[in-house]
């Protein structure tokens, strides 16, 4: 079985889960809502090896064993326990299910073809716009005059009239993919600044946002939870390819 961990309402990964299904593949969609939320739950360590298996409230059932791979979407935990707690109470309990699934999926970490939890993020490093900004001009993109106030915030300053479009591609195992309607427009040193972003950043899949200005496109962000629907079905073979390779990741 392929998991797909996502947050409620993620659209991508709904239609991730859809194309894979189309393709034949065994997937199951799961929000750690779900997981939270469990009917029951056994995570142990013997002899430093882990085994988990939990039962969700609709009655499916999963196992660490009986997991083939995983695609990683989650970026945060929701907090589901302010309605049954007082509020001290609510955050510990909160702090205690983040610790157990953390946990859980570092015991699932070899066998998560993207993106892989880190200690500063749950789907990847999670970098601050700040952070953003300095990888993005380290790999060659051409960036917005930006300005920090301790009073008003960060933001970026942008001409009312100079911004005309923007757009999102996606990078994912060295491979750069760009809307159709922008294939022909996007020239190819912003692609190859987009992968050297990605490979600056050590995720294995980003979105970026480029938007065109007067000075051409521009850096104007970037996820670790791209939008793929934008992409279409052209991703797919790249991540059907990479799940195909699951024995080389999993005994890595």
């Amino acid at each position: 079985m392929i998991l797909i961990l996502l947050n409620t309402g993620d659209k991508s990964g709904q239609w991730l889960q859809q194309q894979l299904l189309l393709k034949g593949m065994d997937v199951f969609a799961v929000t750690p809502d779900e997981i939270i939320t469990n009917k029951s739950f056994i995570f142990k360590m013997v002899d430093r090896q882990y085994s988990s298996k939990m039962e969700l409230q609709n009655g499916v059932v999963i196992e660490n064993e009986k997991i083939d791979g995983i695609i990683n979407r989650v970026t945060y935990l929701p907090h589901l326990f302010q309605k049954t707690f007082i509020q001290t109470d609510a955050d510990y309990v909160y702090q205690e299910w983040y610790a157990i699934y953390v946990s859980w999926l570092y015991s699932l970490r070899q066998k998560i073809f993207f993106n892989k939890p880190t200690t500063s993020g749950l789907a990847g490093e999670q970098y601050s716009l700040q952070e953003w900004i300095l990888l993005a001009a380290k790999a060659g993109f051409n960036l917005f005059t930006y300005q920090r106030s301790h009073i008003a915030g960060q933001s970026f300053e942008i001409e009312s009239d100079s911004l005309t479009e923007s757009c999102a591609i996606v990078c994912f195992w060295q491979k750069c993919f760009v809307p159709d309607y922008l294939s022909k427009r996007i020239p190819n040193e912003i692609k190859v600044a987009a992968l050297q972003l990605q490979e600056l950043t050590k995720i294995e899949m980003i979105g970026i946002q480029i938007a065109l200005t007067k000075k051409g496109w521009q850096f104007n962000g970037a996820t670790p939870l791209p939008d793929l629907i934008t992409i279409g079905n052209k991703i797919i073979p790249s991540i059907v390819e990479r799940i195909s390779m699951r024995p080389l990741l999993t005994s890595s």
